[in-house]
């Protein structure tokens, strides 16, 4: 079908007039628009294969270079130039049509200013238009819809691919019949429909008949979420019932125990567990010995048994700031929940417990977690994170201790002071030297070293035991999702079984997260 310079060029009924109809360059005239510092003269432009025309930009004064580019499928489209440089605001540059049938647009791009498009449509059978017709089918919401053309894709192909746009493009608002024109006839068009990137669509259609209207029914459905680029930092709050309750507080109270049972066994224990971590800290061998042959001959088991009486008891002290502590031990569980890489999995790295960070407790997950999104947009979250009692029980005494011990800071430095190693190693020493050169504050120094020593030993027993406790984690929640379908929030709750010091017991609570800050 040979065209005539109307079915060409949609810039301007007399431009044959103005240019003629010949093989040669034809050029295009500029309609300026006044809101833009760069402008073509009209929103698109019909060519037929191997044409060869010379189309104008206009630009304001401060434009003095333009970066062109073709964008779609323009097959063997070529620009004769990357870059026009504008002279009085005016820029021309020439293009060479695909030999085939294409559909793209021009770009005209410069620094500061907003960029400019043609939509190029090539075809040696005419054009014709199409009344997209959008059903959404999803739950998200619909603001607004695109509509766009693919020659050289089906459906099927444009199904593999993240959502994209060809040519002409549409925008209107949902439940608009979107118009495109002029689309390439005489070949097969694929009819995209997406809303942002996270709902989509598509129809193919044969061979479009020249000038004519086709109309294209196109259902809209939600892409399933994206959980490939997962980065959400999480919060598991604890809200059992109240049997849940008495629950976690009895393994709240073994873990204590177990704790305070690694300090001294009993009370009558508690001159031998002080004295005994004192020789372990002695620096040699001889230095050893001789502070075995003093504490026999100067009797001090009895000594030092009198003095932390006196002071309130190692075991007393201890057991208090454990069962005070308790309370600071069931905070929300915070998270960081990261993409494996292997679909229906998440990393999740536990990061605190309460105000305890991961490491000051155990806190610790393995084995990957369940991640998982159902096409109503929830989102199913299920797997196990680990804790060590005893150090969750001697952190929460630490902070207890720390409050009601002026200058301590833990729970062995909370001793030190409440049990008065100063005073102790004075008494030992009784003016001069407790054993061999060790005078009184050699020997504070050792009483502050065991406890610290005997501390320590409280909060790894559980790790000398083998014995942690599990928080099984399944959540169902809501997602917020981005424009591409990615979840960058959600909101829902959790259940799962608890199992600590033998005892396996039910929590709950809510789940909810927010993008990760970058």
């Amino acid at each position: 079908m040979t065209f005539t310079c109307l079915a060409r060029l949609m810039l301007g009924a007399a431009l044959c007039a103005a240019v003629g109809c010949s093989d040669a360059p034809r050029r295009i005239e500029t309609i300026v628009d006044p809101n833009g510092s760069l402008a073509f003269g009209g929103p698109s432009l019909e060519l037929a294969p191997g044409d060869v025309v010379d189309i104008r930009l206009s630009s304001s004064g401060d434009v003095s270079r333009v970066a062109l580019s073709l964008d779609g499928e323009y097959g063997d489209s070529s620009l004769e130039a990357a870059f026009v440089t504008p002279a009085d605001g005016q820029s021309v540059v020439r293009l060479h049509a695909a030999k085939s049938p294409a559909n793209f647009y021009l770009s005209a791009s410069a620094a500061g200013v907003n960029s400019a498009r043609l939509y190029i449509g090539v075809s040696a059978s005419g054009f014709a238009s199409i009344r997209v017709k959008p059903n959404y089918m999803g739950k998200r919401g619909a603001a607004f819809i695109v509509a766009s053309a693919f020659l050289k894709d089906t459906c099927a192909e444009l199904a593999a691919l993240p959502p994209k746009d060809g040519a002409p493009v549409v925008v209107g608002a949902s439940g608009d019949m979107l118009l495109l024109q002029p689309v390439p006839a005489g070949v097969h068009v694929a009819v995209a429909v997406r809303i942002s990137g996270y709902a989509t669509g598509c129809v193919d259609l044969d061979a479009l008949a020249p000038g004519s209207a086709r109309d294209a029914f196109v259902a809209v459905y939600d892409r399933p979420i994206d959980l490939s680029q997962t980065d959400l930092t999480a919060n598991f709050t604890f809200a059992p019932d109240p049997a849940e309750a008495v629950a976690w507080a009895g393994a709240a109270a073994a873990a204590a125990t177990l704790a305070l049972d690694a300090i001294s066994v009993s009370d009558a224990a508690e001159p031998a567990a002080v004295l005994d971590a004192m020789s372990e800290l002695t620096p040699n061998m001889a230095a050893k010995q001789a502070f075995v042959a003093a504490r026999a001959g100067a009797q001090w088991d009895a000594t030092v048994g009198a003095w932390l009486t006196g002071h309130g008891g190692l075991r007393s002290h201890a057991a208090t700031w454990l069962a005070k502590g308790a309370s600071l031990t069931n905070g929300p569980l915070g998270a960081r929940i990261l993409s494996s890489g292997v679909d229906g999995e998440a990393i999740v790295a536990p990061q605190r417990l309460g105000i305890f960070a991961a490491a000051e407790v155990g806190l610790n997950a393995a084995a990957p977690f369940t991640w998982v999104a159902d096409a109503d947009d929830t989102l199913r979250l299920h797997g196990t994170v680990t804790f060590s009692p005893t150090r969750l029980a001697t952190a929460g005494a630490d902070v207890i201790a720390a409050g009601v011990v002026p200058s301590a800071v833990d729970g062995a430095s909370a001793l030190a002071l409440a049990l008065d190693c100063t005073g102790l190693g004075q008494k030992l020493a009784q003016g001069g030297y407790s054993y061999g050169a060790c005078d009184a504050a050699c020997t504070a120094s050792l009483c502050e070293g065991a406890l610290q020593r005997l501390w320590k030993a409280a909060r790894n027993r559980s790790e000398q035991l083998a014995q942690e406790a599990s928080v099984g984690i399944t959540a169902t929640v809501h997602g917020t999702l981005t424009d591409n379908a990615q979840p960058v929030a959600f909101s829902g709750d959790w259940v799962g079984p608890i199992t600590a010091s033998g005892v396996t017991f039910g929590s709950r609570g809510t789940a909810s997260a927010t993008a990760t800050a970058k």
